[in-house]
């Protein structure tokens, strides 16, 4: 059954909690054991008060997310992807202040992704990849310094990139394609993505000159082969790069 790769782990010092125990009770007794059809996720899931990880991925949830995980707020990490959830992504989840990992992704989600997002003070990776979103990236994410993976790909993002993007000294990996983004990196100064080993994005070449603190570490580029001569100049530049996608454009 799919639903036994559901994951719940609480704060050891209150593993013994009745409250928490009375309201897993509750939450487990609403999933169905179907492998193509496990329930909803019940608002009762704001109950677990004492939850660190919770891990429902790859199951047949369906629905709406609840407003009641942002009351979890000993949560670190969250992985629903490859679920059927459909709707907006709460933009109370911002609530849950010690969120490290937001997995999302291959869900039904829509709508804009929510600014609030922007001010997780300890997130250090956001999955969005494989929804149905619509809008741009938020300026707010700018805010998030602890970032080191950021994963947009596929969601259908529109507009241009923020210039507050910049401030991501410690991101390690984006990833862009497959979206409606145009334009070029912000030519804003003080680009520092000095720690950059993952870039995937289909902007113009002349923004991969923007990267250039970053050519000693990056390994993996995808990208589009529209001026392709552009490309060779300045992919020359990076020493580690050893894997290399570039994808035809009409």
């Amino acid at each position: 059954m799919l639903v036994q790769s559901c994951k719940f782990q609480f704060a050891s010092s209150y593993s013994s909690n009745f409250t928490d125990q009375s309201a897993l009770l509750s939450f487990q007794s609403g999933i169905r054991f179907d492998p193509k059809n496990s329930g909803t996720i019940s608002t009762l899931i704001g109950n677990l008060s004492f939850l660190v990880p919770l891990d429902l991925r790859n199951n047949s949830f369906y629905g709406n997310l609840p407003n009641e995980i942002s009351r979890l707020h000993r949560l670190k990490e969250l992985l629903l992807q490859f679920n059927q959830l459909e709707g907006n992504i709460p933009p109370t989840i911002h609530h849950c202040r010690e969120l490290q990992l937001l997995s999302l992704e291959a869900n039904r989600l829509s709508g804009g992704i929510p600014d609030e997002l922007g001010f997780l003070p300890s997130l250090r990776e956001l999955n969005l990849r494989m929804n149905n979103l619509s809008g741009a990236i938020p300026s707010s994410f700018g805010n998030i310094s602890t970032i080191q993976i950021l994963n947009l790909h596929g969601t259908g993002l529109t507009g241009s990139l923020p210039s507050s993007l910049l401030n991501l000294s410690s991101v390690i990996g984006i990833d862009l394609v497959k979206n409606n983004i145009s334009g070029t990196l912000p030519t804003t100064t003080g680009l520092i993505f000095s720690r950059l080993i993952f870039l995937s994005t289909y902007l113009v070449a002349s923004s991969l000159q923007k990267f250039t603190d970053a050519k000693g570490l990056l390994r993996y580029f995808w990208g589009t082969i529209c001026l392709m001569e552009a490309y060779r100049q300045i992919l020359g530049v990076y020493t580690s790069l050893s894997y290399l996608i570039l994808v035809a454009t009409i």
